[in-house]
């Protein structure tokens, strides 16, 4: 029988903003797409992923970098 750890971890993930209107009846709304860059932008967000890939998952996150194909 093989064992298996895990871990679960809660980050926010944030979602793009769309601006809408003019002037001062502008609004701001929140769309379904998720702001990706602002995501792996985050120190926060990296620490938690980092710390994550030295406990063994694959790879380490770094922004603007391109993940390797698995």
């Amino acid at each position: 029988m093989t064992t298996f750890e895990y871990t679960q971890t809660f980050v926010p993930l944030p979602y793009k903003t769309v601006t809408s209107g003019v002037l001062m009846f502008k609004s701001t709304d929140e769309t379904t797409q998720p702001d990706v860059q602002g995501y792996l932008s985050n120190p926060e967000t990296l620490d938690v992923l980092n710390r994550h890939g030295q406990d063994g998952w694959p790879s380490q996150f770094q922004p603007g970098q391109p993940q390797p194909a698995q």
